[in-house]
């Protein structure tokens, strides 16, 4: 995928139909409405060629002959057609906007829910404010393509070709002098174009960085205002700003040239026809009112193509943003479900790791050939130095990524083989990173399963210990968190995660440091609500504190992406290996701090 302002891939007419039809099919649900406006067109059209025809009646019939009523009933046309005109086309931009809005939606819809099957790697490598540019801004522009440019263009064209014929039917020289001066516009806008195709790209990209610097400051707010980054976070955002800028000065430069000359030229054409056809006059072969009726319509010429040049510009823009979207609808996630993927039946939760490989850079693997195997209703602790590979390997469960090399199995089934939908509704996390959207507690809780009733929400947060607090606030269950749950603290979003991945009721639940924000009097509470849950189920635990080490089936040693231990505490301990080392250095003053006990799934004594 191209970045940072690379020029776009040069179309030739070929592509070019191609983009077009592409986007035509955006406007396909509508076919109906977009019927409705070009037959306004097509009227609006008939009704404006008769104009100069009312003028040229009026100086060679009507005056002439003295004839008051006919001079009466054609000024009533004069004043009735722009009328008419103005009516169809208030019902032409009336439904083209309605079109229009439709059309924009759709396209930020489609490419909303396409971005959300994208992995985990691709948001890895991807700047947030990139994604939202291209969903809020360029899918918005697609419509224009149509009912801001070709729609429009559809009515120059049929005005170009109305004024054409009429004009040859009445002097076929002055229609070939007027013609001459045709292909120089055309030529204009087809150099510009290419050019501010390219700017437009780029400004958009400009955009795109734009929008992730402010995005970036503003997720990062806390710390901008407590390490008193303010100033610089603000240069930066003026900086790229600038930036976008420079290259909308750049588009306007060209665009001014381009305007210059065709302005010209559009003044360039009523003058010879004019010349010529004042001469003509003199000389007895026209008529005054020929010559203005021809006048106004090779005015009335060169209004389209003038207006098609500008248009072309809009062109280029709605082209680019097009582009810019395309790369993103184009782009195939790798994690997908194969052609005749199986649903995954009730899971009983063994997992098997064959040989896994991985690396989010080929020249810097995650994990080196990891093999191991959970059985059902095991709590497993992965344990190992910052960097070691744990993250990966939950990450891997609920498919997230997929190995590559080796396979992950669940009850036998290899995960590439199954649907998503089916494996991950019987897994839930709990993350180390509460994330909570700004909306009540209630509906945070019940995002795990929409369909909950208030009482099984309760009963979540009951068993996650967080139900008499929610009842301490004011609007008890229908309090608002704020943005990633700033209302709350900590341990509190924690528990509320943990009541969300009770009511998930999963048969597989991964634990990634889920304990860790919480003081000891909290973590306790947890512990203890956990315990029923996590009974006859998987449970992978990425973890820190001694409780969860202790009551581990199983620890899961990893060093450098390699899994160099595995065992029980006390196995691993007797063993004098890196278990053993982290034992003594990270966890032997909590383990005095937090005593010993026994059992399954409860603290053991070391």
């Amino acid at each position: 995928m191209r970045r940072g302002g690379l020029d776009p891939p040069q179309h030739g007419l070929r592509e070019s139909l191609i983009r077009l039809r592409t986007i035509l099919g955006y406007f396909a649900p509508y076919t109906d409405r977009m019927a409705l406006v070009v037959g306004a067109m097509l009227l609006s059209t008939f009704l404006g060629l008769l104009q100069p025809q009312l003028m040229r009646l009026v100086l060679d019939v009507a005056l002439p002959q003295r004839d008051l009523r006919l001079l009466s009933l054609l000024v009533l046309g004069t004043l009735a057609l722009p009328l008419a005109q103005g009516g169809i086309g208030f019902v032409q931009g009336y439904i083209s906007t309605w079109v229009s809005q439709q059309v924009s939606f759709d396209a930020r819809d489609r490419l909303y829910r396409h971005v959300q099957t994208f992995s985990l790697r691709f948001f890895a490598g991807t700047k947030t404010g990139d994604i939202l540019s291209r969903i809020n801004r360029d899918a918005g522009q697609i419509s224009q393509a149509i009912s801001g440019t070709l729609l429009p263009l559809v009515s120059q064209v049929l005005t170009l070709s109305g004024i054409l014929v009429a004009v040859m039917l009445m002097n076929w020289r002055l229609g070939l002098l007027a013609l001459s001066l045709l292909p120089p516009f055309f030529f204009s806008a087809r150099y510009f174009g290419g050019i501010m195709r390219r700017l437009y790209r780029q400004h958009g990209e400009a955009w795109s960085e734009l929008t992730a610097v402010l995005q970036q400051g503003l997720a990062g707010i806390r710390l901008v205002q407590a390490l008193q980054r303010e100033e610089e976070e603000a240069k930066r955002y003026a900086a790229q700003g600038r930036e976008t800028i420079r290259l909308a000065m750049r588009i306007q430069a060209y665009a001014g040239r381009q305007s210059l000359i065709n302005a010209f030229l559009s003044a360039l054409g009523p003058a010879l026809v004019l010349w010529y056809g004042g001469a003509q006059v003199i000389n007895g072969s026209l008529t005054i009112g020929e010559l203005l009726a021809f006048t106004n319509y090779i005015a009335r010429l060169f209004g389209p193509v003038s207006a098609f040049a500008h248009m072309n510009v809009e062109l280029q823009q709605a082209l680019a943003a097009f582009d810019r979207v395309q790369e993103y609808l184009e782009l195939q996630t790798e994690i997908r479900d194969r052609p005749g993927a199986i649903e995954l039946p009730p899971l009983r939760g063994r997992i098997e790791f064959q040989d896994v490989s991985f690396a989010y850079n080929p020249e810097r693997p995650i994990l080196k050939h990891i093999s191991f195997t959970i059985e059902p209703g095991q709590l497993v602790a992965l344990v190992g130095p910052t960097g070691a590979g744990k993250s990966t390997i939950v990450n891997l469960i609920p498919r997230f990524y997929d190995p590559d090399e080796g396979c992950v199995r669940i009850d036998g089934y290899d995960l590439r083989d199954v649907t998503l939908s089916s494996l991950r509704r019987q897994i839930a996390t709990v993350d180390q990173e509460t994330f909570l959207f700004n909306t009540t507690i209630l509906e945070n809780i019940r995002y795990a399963r929409p369909e909950a009733t208030f009482d099984e929400v309760v009963e979540a947060a009951k068993a996650a210990y967080l139900h008499d607090f929610i009842m301490s606030l004011p609007e008890g269950y229908e309090t608002v968190v704020g943005e990633r749950g700033v209302k709350l603290s900590g341990g509190e979003r924690q528990r509320l995660a943990i009541a969300r991945a009770i009511l998930r009721n999963p048969r597989i639940l991964i634990l990634d440091e889920a304990t860790s924000s919480l003081d000891s009097i909290a973590e306790s509470y947890i512990q203890r609500a956990l315990e029923p849950l996590m009974r006859g189920r998987t449970v992978i635990a990425i973890a820190h504190r001694l409780s969860t080490i202790l009551s581990a089936d199983k620890i899961l040693v990893l060093q450098q992406g390699e899994l160099v231990e595995s065992g029980t505490h006390r196995e691993l301990l007797a063993r004098g290996g890196l278990y053993a080392q982290l034992y003594r250095t990270q966890f032997k003053e909590e383990l005095l701090l937090a005593g010993t006990g026994g059992g399954q799934h409860s603290p053991a004594t070391p």
